[in-house]
């Protein structure tokens, strides 16, 4: 029985021998070594596509024939200006006032409109110019505007409406003629549309670049016109 037993434990003692080892598989390296193949492959291929796409674009361009086509251009030459579409010549082409108007020429005459409320207390003046939502408006919009020949619009100011307009007429050599209006209505309540109120109207010319503006009067010394 005793030696029995000392086989038994020498062959237990045999699977730790130092250096008696299995043989290790090598098949996870292979599949790392594959997987990595497979990316470099498809990043090459990426990158030889998109080179090929790139030239094969510029050679198209390069070498291809563009025709007109033999119709009406849907843009005509100069169509800004006046000559070619008077009716468009001038008009609101100043979003950035409450209302201004200006030409569609590089150089161009502009006309805008400033208000301000006249008032006892000591200080400057809060002048309406630009639109700008420190002035705290209830509301200004367009009415009714065709683009062309005519517009009204209204503008709620804190106790007051004024409300503009101005309608075209083509003719002459420089986009025809026009004519602007300004009212200012009270509104409010009752106590307060009772109270006189002072508004001052600043309805100016300026050029919208360099230049110089100079009056056109008649034999009787009114104006008449604007040169610029």
């Amino acid at each position: 029985m005793y030696h029995m037993l000392e086989v038994q434990v020498t062959k237990n003692r045999l699977c730790g021998i130092p250096g008696h080892h299995q043989k290790k598989t090598n098949r996870p390296e292979v599949n790392k070594i594959d997987k990595f193949s497979w990316l470099l492959y498809i990043a090459v291929s990426v990158v030889l596509g998109t080179i090929t796409f790139y030239y094969y674009q510029k050679y198209k361009n390069e070498v291809s024939v563009q025709t007109p086509l033999p119709s009406p251009k849907i843009i005509a030459d100069n169509l800004t200006s006046a000559a070619v579409t008077p009716e468009r010549f001038w008009g609101t082409y100043r979003p950035q006032n409450y209302f201004g108007m200006k030409t569609r020429s590089i150089q161009s005459a502009v006309v805008g409109l400033m208000w301000f409320t006249q008032s006892t207390v000591q200080g400057l003046p809060n002048i309406r110019h630009w639109c700008n939502q420190e002035d705290k408006l209830p509301r200004y919009t367009w009415l009714a505007h065709d683009g062309t020949h005519f517009g009204e619009q209204e503008i709620m100011d804190q106790t007051f409406i004024l409300r503009t307009g101005f309608v075209k007429r083509s003719g002459g050599e420089h986009g025809g003629d026009w004519t602007a209006s300004i009212r200012a209505l009270p509104y409010g309540k009752k106590e307060d549309t009772n109270k006189k109120l002072l508004v001052s109207l600043l309805f100016y010319v300026a050029l919208d670049g360099q230049g110089f503006i100079k009056e056109k009067l008649n034999k009787h010394g009114q104006m008449i016109g604007i040169l610029f």
